[in-house]
């Protein structure tokens, strides 16, 4: 059965003010959900967010399993790297490799292996998920735990 993968935090739909801060993604991980986090460095600081820095990073909570960091660009990912963490980075490639070994796919690319990690932004029909790969990712991902 693959793991679910709260996106930014989110369990329920979308949540803009809320996504990307510690708070809501400790409360998507302490639910049991594992939890895709955006990353990005700022003056030297790892902070979380999506298109700007929001709030510093807790370097605690992004090295728990099955943590995934996203780090929105280079540098990023090589501070990500250096620190350890469960991370990636992507553009708009079909799949990318995670530092753990794990195939992060873009929305629309659904390999069918135990290391696929696929992303949901509305587009999985859940009878379609198969239960061999290792996870789906999404912002509505408590539609599939409770399918």
């Amino acid at each position: 059965m693959p793991i679910f993968i709260a996106h930014r935090g989110n369990i329920n739909g979308v949540n803009p003010e809320e996504e990307n801060t510690l708070s809501y993604l400790r409360r998507a991980h302490e639910f049991g959900y594992g939890v895709e986090c955006d990353l990005q460095v700022h003056n030297d600081v790892l902070y979380f967010g999506h298109d700007e820095p929001q709030e510093p990073v807790d370097y605690h909570f992004i090295s728990q399993p099955n943590v995934f960091c996203h780090a929105k660009s280079v540098d990023t990912m090589i501070v990500l790297l250096n620190s350890g963490v469960h991370c990636f980075y992507h553009q708009k490639d079909d799949m990318t490799l995670t530092s753990f070994g794990y195939m992060w796919c873009y929305p629309g690319f659904h390999p069918k292996d135990k290391r696929a990690i696929w992303l949901d932004l509305g587009n999985i029909p859940i009878p379609s998920i198969d239960k061999k790969i290792y996870g789906i990712c999404g912002d509505n991902i408590n539609v599939f735990k409770n399918a």
